[in-house]
């Protein structure tokens, strides 16, 4: 088995207004809970009104399935893969789905971002602080987490 993770981005397809947003994040949030625990997948979304930021992490052979599934999803557009590599450990273990809205991101980190000048260690460092500091919508593969 190799551990590993992945970063994209992409740009919504579907109106990402107030009144919009939740049913959207909710649904994706959903297909996350649904899909993930079963196939090992561990990660966090991040949206803007503008973006999607996810990490995943995971068994490559799972993990490649499912980057593939997220491709094709017509919520979302140009996605574009940050990185993909090998990692020792992950660190988003036991987060099935980690939702952080733009009202939830921490004060500390702009709401906007260039992500064409972001390196993946970079992206990954704004999503680690997301993580420990933003407001969870889910969370659960397993009770310890």
């Amino acid at each position: 088995m190799f551990l590993t993770r992945a970063i994209y981005v992409s740009t919504p397809t579907v109106p990402m207004g107030p009144k919009e947003r939740e049913t959207v994040m909710n649904q994706i949030s959903e297909a996350g809970l649904r899909h993930n625990p079963d196939n090992g997948i561990s990660g966090l979304l991040a949206h803007d009104s503008d973006r999607f930021v996810q990490v995943l992490e995971g068994e490559r052979t799972m993990l490649t399935e499912t980057l593939i599934r997220i491709a094709a999803d017509p919520r979302h557009t140009d996605f574009q893969l940050f990185s993909m590599q090998e990692i020792s450990q992950r660190m988003f273990e036991g987060w099935a789905a980690v939702l952080i809205s733009p009202g939830d991101w921490p004060a500390s980190q702009p709401r906007r971002v260039a992500f064409e000048c972001l390196t993946s260690e970079g992206l990954l460092e704004r999503l680690l602080h997301i993580r420990r500091y933003g407001v969870v919508a889910a969370r659960a593969i397993t009770d310890a987490a």
